[in-house]
């Protein structure tokens, strides 16, 4: 299932556990530099005060990041109850205390979280990367300025109380793309009538990848050699591994290759598949990945993303 170093260059994804103190980008700067890759990004930014699960995609599985950034999440959280701050992390100047909060009690607190399990909306945080005029809303917080945020329809697909002790709560949460976990502690505090803010946060899945799978940038940097750090490469198309595969011929493969539609028959592309899914593209010979199309009128196939690289296709 490893990718390996293939055509001068390296191919896959690592899931790294990000630790807490640098930002995302400087995390897939570092994934890049110790495989010697040529192109390096991650999937799902997380804040320098955030650990845990960052999947970072280096060659050509940077083509395929962005689909992994629609997949759910799973984070572990410790809120401060009683404090509210201008970031709504521990990062922030403190703006209000609340001696109230020593009152709330475990039945209260799952009262409070039940409102929030399902559909929900979310007002993004001032101190986000959210854009507002094409300026970053944290930019503009840090000279002053608030500006009208707009509301985000996002789903708390779990919602758990993991344990209590006066201040800290423990929550276990999975949630849908764009959910700033932030607000939701925030929103929570608010519902309890105390305020809260987020002291740590922790990523522990993205999708069906896990942080049990993930290794730390201290691990990897002493990793002797580079086929050690290659039995960390996964493959290319594991963010979209579920997707379904049309196998194609010689013929079919070079049309594609040149960025052709092509019309594809039975059995080789399914009769269930539905206008504009998402599919892999491989040679039905030596089972490489070609790349993603989406699935046109009268069973066209339209490519969308094409590899460069000789590349494996994963068949589950």
């Amino acid at each position: 299932m490893k990718q390996t170093l293939l055509q001068g260059g390296v191919h896959g994804i690592v899931l790294l556990d990000k630790p807490v103190g640098i930002t995302s980008f400087v995390a897939a700067a570092r994934v890049k530099s110790y495989f010697r890759a040529k192109k390096a990004g991650h999937t799902g930014s997380l804040d320098p005060l955030a650990s845990g699960l960052l999947p970072i995609c280096l060659g050509e599985a940077t083509k395929f990041a962005r689909f992994m950034l629609h997949a759910n999440k799973s984070y572990r959280v410790v809120a401060l109850l009683g404090v509210v701050t201008t970031t709504g992390d521990a990062e922030g100047t403190v703006l209000s205390h609340n001696t109230a909060a020593h009152t709330i009690d475990c039945l209260k607190i799952e009262q409070v979280l039940s409102q929030f399990r399902g559909n929900i909306e979310q007002l993004p945080p001032h101190y986000s990367a959210v854009k507002h005029k094409g300026k970053p809303l944290y930019r503009l917080a840090r000279q002053g300025i608030k500006t009208e945020r707009k509301i985000r329809h996002v789903s708390i697909l779990n919602l758990n109380l993991l344990h209590y002790s006066y201040p800290y709560l423990c929550l276990d949460v999975t949630c849908t793309k764009g959910t700033y976990i932030r607000s939701l502690v925030e929103d929570i505090g608010k519902q309890l009538g105390v305020g809260a803010f987020v002291m740590a946060l922790r990523r522990t899945s993205i999708g069906n990848s896990s942080l049990n799978e993930s290794i730390t940038l201290q691990a990897l940097k002493h990793l002797p050699d580079q086929f050690l750090k290659n039995a960390y490469l996964r493959p290319v198309d594991e963010a979209i591994v579920s997707w379904p595969i049309v196998w194609l011929d010689d013929d079919q493969s070079v049309r594609i290759q040149q960025g052709q539609i092509i019309s594809v028959v039975e059995p080789s592309l399914d009769p269930l598949l539905r206008l504009d899914t998402w599919v892999r593209l491989a040679t039905r010979d030596n089972k490489q990945l070609l790349g993603i199309a989406q699935i046109g009128h009268f069973n066209a196939i339209k490519p969308r993303c094409l590899l460069t690289a000789t590349l494996p296709v994963t068949v589950l």
